[in-house]
């Protein structure tokens, strides 16, 4: 059977069928370390499938080291090392390389995370793999099991932005470049870190968040659509380019967390969790998927 009938997760699932392991899904891998965890994590971002090949070097630096922090961010930890391993082309310009790496360090150094290197080979299309690592206090990590029926669901700030500067780029009225500008919730996830029941960042979409949300902890994860905050320019291009909110929702990209609480600890409350899984009619964004085909 191909990837693309099988898509991401269910690949991932028999995989891990085929070693005979159990896992529980988390953003990081997670290995004991005395009073603490160590998070460690990798992103891929490849030419094609994550930008166009015309990108801004410097913007996309520092979408690499933001989507990596990311995933550190939505277990509560503080991110500590990063490495890159990267492909490009040999006609590549050393500017571009120059530009990227400086674009992914001053992402870095606003968490003060150390850049310790990484691999660089010749590839036929431009692709990097990043690589952080992290730590958090044992009692303080954030996982995605452990949410309870009667907690709120929470999302850190409006959803739609990236989506948004997207569509406007497809429909040639802006620039790639937005929707590479990604900020990581590191300061939230510390702030969630011990109270928040459960935690995810929304990296694949919102709808994707709660279908696996779903699935892992057994539970209904109710919000009502059209009632979750949207960022002004998601507004915006719904009305003016006509794209649904179930379009922007299953975009991705906005790397905002979502968590679960008995309480609001910050952000904004877009449901509650029920008995009962709910069927959002799709499982959003996923590698090697059609998402509009999905939903």
């Amino acid at each position: 059977m191909k990837l693309e009938e099988l898509g991401e997760r269910r690949a991932i699932d028999m995989i891990w069928d085929a070693i005979g392991k159990k896992v529980d899904y988390d953003d990081c891998a997670v290995i004991d370390d005395g009073k603490h965890y160590l998070l460690l994590t990798t992103d891929y971002v490849g030419e094609e499938t994550h930008f166009p090949g015309n990108v801004n070097p410097r913007a996309l630096g520092r979408f690499i080291a933001a989507v990596n922090l990311s995933d550190i961010a939505a277990m509560g930890g503080t991110p500590e090392f990063f490495m890159l391993s990267s492909f490009m082309p040999g006609d590549t310009h050393f500017d571009f390389a120059k530009e990227l790496i400086t674009g992914m360090r001053s992402m870095l150094e606003r968490y003060d995370v150390e850049y310790l290197g990484g691999d660089f080979k010749k590839a036929k299309m431009i692709g990097f793999s990043g690589f952080a690592v992290g730590r958090v206090l044992k009692e303080n990590i954030l996982r995605r099991r452990g949410a309870k029926v009667g907690d709120g669901i929470f999302v850190t700030a409006p959803m739609g932005k990236n989506a948004a500067s997207y569509y406007l780029w497809k429909a040639g009225l802006g620039d790639f470049e937005p929707v590479l500008k990604v900020e990581p919730r590191v300061r939230e996830g510390k702030e969630l870190a011990g109270k928040a029941h459960t935690c995810m960042d929304t990296s694949d979409g919102l709808i994707a968040s709660m279908f696996q949300m779903q699935k892992i902890n057994n539970l209904g994860f109710s919000i009502d659509l059209d009632s979750v905050p949207l960022h002004p320019l998601a507004i915006e291009v719904m009305e003016d380019l006509k794209i649904s909110l179930k379009d922007i929702l299953n975009f991705g990209g906005d790397y905002e967390l979502v968590y679960t609480a008995s309480s609001k600890i910050l952000g904004y409350e877009i449901g509650e969790v029920v008995e009962g899984k709910i069927d959002y009619g799709g499982k959003g964004y996923e590698s090697f998927g059609k998402v509009l085909d999905q939903t």
